[in-house]
């Protein structure tokens, strides 16, 4: 396909759209950048109105806020990257290249945490997280059902049940009768 690959190893392609390079590019705010941009005020302020002490502390209580909800959203990201595993997915991602929105779809095998992204891997292709339009349940596979014949209940071979009825041409044993002599079957009995 004609996505750009933004690293990447083990046979596993990283697709990116442009916005993926642009906040590569960005530069992350966290406290560091926080402090020397406090400094830089601070030396420029102006000597006859300086800032007061409550804007600094309210600064940094908007940084901490800020630093929170950034990990927050990392962790759920990635908490809904590792419940895509196993699922059908469908994503959809703008090639910065050539215009063209290109569609992945497969079964997610695994998730991929790279550089503070979160991508799922389908196919070979790593996808970020956030394209992920549809996600959906796999059907589970059927295995044909292999009809059983009905046993019949075994009894003890000296019980008696007197439901059995007995099958054609099996005939109950019965005491035979002794022959008659010729005199009597003339007498006519």
């Amino acid at each position: 396909m004609g996505t750009e690959a933004i690293g990447g190893s083990g046979g596993i392609h990283y697709v990116a759209n442009a916005s993926d390079k642009k906040k590569a590019n960005n530069m992350d705010l966290n406290a560091e950048t926080f402090m020397t941009l406090l400094i830089a005020q601070m030396q420029y302020q102006d000597p006859l109105e300086p800032q007061s002490n409550t804007d600094f502390v309210a600064q940094l209580a908007q940084l901490t806020s800020l630093e929170q909800m950034q990990t927050m959203n990392s962790s759920l990201t990635t908490s809904q990257a590792m419940g895509f595993v196993g699922k059908e997915i469908y994503a959809e991602i703008l090639n910065s290249e050539t215009g063209v929105t290109e569609a992945y779809a497969g079964i997610v095998e695994s998730v991929i945490m790279q550089s503070g992204s979160v991508y799922v891997v389908t196919d070979g292709n790593a996808i970020p997280v956030e394209n992920v339009l549809m996600v959906s349940d796999v059907p589970a596979v059927q295995t044909p059902q292999i009809p059983q014949t009905p046993q019949q209940p075994t009894l003890p071979e000296d019980a008696v049940n007197p439901e059995v009825q007995p099958e054609p041409g099996d005939t109950p044993e019965t005491p035979e009768e002794p022959e008659q002599s010729g005199t009597d079957a003339a007498e006519g009995v």
